[in-house]
């Protein structure tokens, strides 16, 4: 039976030799004996993995994406003025670095623009045209979980300085209109995830919450036909944010 199981065997592995032949064009060897087979050395085929993504270097990323409505509240002594807007947009263009795996800093160009809907104050509560848009230049610095997966998430925080522009205009009257700037630093909060594809490019989402500080010198100017009135308000700027991202690694 031993002998039998072992003929068998040796068939099999001696047809098998012959298509690897035939196929490599290579000389058989064929086994003569039981130990031949027994102690035969197996092929092995080269495992090619992806090159890894370098762990230092420059990168660029631009995004892109959604801005959720938000009202906005601008406080003085004789009270205060509510402004809501519609949703809107945002963009963006980075350049940064990586320091190693974990790890990034960068320098940011940000802009934010929402279509005004409302604007409601003291026996004053009206539809409006016009809109919020502000600017901001930021330096990002970031932790990126690593892990051994294409997907990486990360968190990160950013400092810069802001200019947001304000305009309104009645829509039952346009020529009363009103405008005025806000100039402050601003505030980054950003937590996203990145899905690696090649070496040198990433996709990603993430959620930034981007936040100018409060302007107490803040001046909003009305005009109308016959008189330009300056109000001085409290007023800071606050926007959510989702934003898709691409990145190309150098």
């Amino acid at each position: 039976m031993k002998q039998r199981f072992l003929f068998t065997i040796g068939t099999f592995m001696s047809i098998s030799t012959l298509s690897v032949a035939a196929s490599t064009n290579s000389p058989l060897t064929m086994p003569t004996s039981a130990s031949d087979i027994s102690t035969s050395t197996p092929v092995s085929m080269p495992i090619q993995t992806p090159k890894a993504p370098p762990s230092t270097g420059a990168y660029i990323t631009i995004a892109g994406g959604y801005s959720f409505p938000q009202t906005d509240t601008w406080d003085r002594s004789s009270g205060n003025t509510k402004t809501s807007y519609n949703s809107g947009f945002d963009g963006s263009v980075a350049l940064g670095y990586r320091f190693d795996r974990y790890l990034r800093a960068e320098f940011q160009g940000i802009t934010i623009y929402n279509d005004v809907n409302t604007v409601k104050a003291t026996n004053f509560d009206q539809k409006m045209d016009g809109y919020s848009q502000a600017w901001g230049i930021m330096g990002n610095a970031y932790f990126d979980f690593a892990n051994s997966s294409h997907f990486t998430p990360y968190v990160g925080a950013g400092f810069g300085f802001s200019t947001v522009l304000i305009k309104n205009k009645q829509k039952t009257s346009p020529s009363n209109s009103s405008h005025s700037y806000i100039h402050e630093p601003a505030l980054e909060g950003i937590a996203g995830l990145n899905y690696t594809i090649t070496q040198h490019w990433l996709v990603g989402i993430n959620y930034t919450l981007f936040y100018a500080l409060p302007d107490d010198d803040f001046n909003f100017i009305d005009r109308n036909p016959s008189i330009n009135v300056r109000k001085k308000y409290n007023a800071d700027y606050l926007r959510n944010l989702i934003n898709l991202t691409v990145t190309y690694r150098f």
